[in-house]
Order: structure tokens, then C-alpha cells, then sequence
């Protein structure tokens, strides 16, 4: 009897491997590409534009995430900024994504320049950054659609 019930938890358990591995096989993890990054007036913290790719069902997009200096973007999305060229109605730039730059008006107002054909997702009016075990920076951000927007670095 207790061979029977080790065989019927064998066989339960190699379902759970064979759709756990098929899940993970199935599933495509978005990859993250820095186009550039603009460094605020201070040097704390930085504003990066990168090239979001999720698979073949979604089109490239272009992200903004204000970060501490020297951080990297790991694989999140944009924290500031998120666009795509909805159905090719704006621009490319050269990464896939829509046409996108960043300025810094003062160490802690940043500027957002995009195509306004841009799919827009998020335009965060401000982000917290943390800078350190507890302190943080609020960032304004103005947003600017411009059809001549292009692409710094």
C-alpha cells in the first residue's frame, strides 16, 4: 500500500516539474537596454532612457527611470516615463522606441522631451528616489511633446 502512494506522488510530482519547466520555457522575460543617461546638476542622481522589449507580442518601448547616481536599471520598467510609437504612428529612434530626451532643469526638476505621436503609458508628475538607508529625493517632472525630439548620446 505504501508503494502504491509513493508511486502516485512520483507521478504527481513529475506533472508539477513538467509544467513548471514548460511555464518557464513558455514565458519570455523582458530585456532592458540603457540608450543613455543625463547626470543632474549635482551629480546625485541620474535620468536614464532605455529600450523596454518584452517578446514579439509587444513593440519596443521607450522608458525613463530617475535613479542615484551610478545605479543600474536592472530589468524594471521606467519609473518616470513609458511610450511606445503606437502602431508606427511616431518615429523610431534608433533603439525601436519612440523618439524620447531628458534635461535637468536644477538638481531635482527634470525634463521630459517626447514625439507627440508617442503612445504615452505613465508621465510621473514626480518620482521619490532613495538616496541613502532613509533619505530620499523628490524629483518634479515636466513633460514636453516635441516632433523634434531627438535622441541625446
Amino acid at each position: 500500500m505504501n508503494q502504491g502512494n509513493s508511486r502516485g506522488s512520483s507521478g504527481v510530482l513529475v506533472a508539477i516539474a513538467t509544467i513548471s519547466v514548460l511555464g518557464t520555457a513558455c514565458s519570455v522575460p523582458c530585456v532592458t537596454e540603457e540608450q543613455f543617461r543625463v547626470a543632474s546638476p549635482d551629480g546625485k542622481l541620474a535620468a536614464v532612457v532605455f529600450r523596454h522589449d518584452c517578446g514579439a507580442t509587444t513593440d519596443f518601448s521607450t522608458q525613463v527611470s530617475v535613479l542615484p547616481a551610478g545605479a543600474s536599471i536592472g530589468n524594471q520598467p521606467g519609473n518616470a516615463f513609458i511610450a511606445d510609437v503606437d502602431h508606427n504612428q511616431s518615429p523610431r529612434a534608433s533603439w525601436g522606441g519612440p523618439l524620447a530626451t531628458v534635461r535637468w532643469r536644477g538638481p531635482r526638476g527634470l525634463v521630459v522631451i517626447y514625439h507627440p505621436l508617442s503612445r504615452v503609458s505613465l508621465e510621473a508628475q514626480s518620482v521619490r528616489v532613495r538616496t541613502g538607508w532613509f533619505r530620499s529625493e523628490s524629483i518634479a517632472i515636466e513633460f514636453v511633446r516635441d516632433d523634434g525630439a531627438r535622441p541625446a548620446g
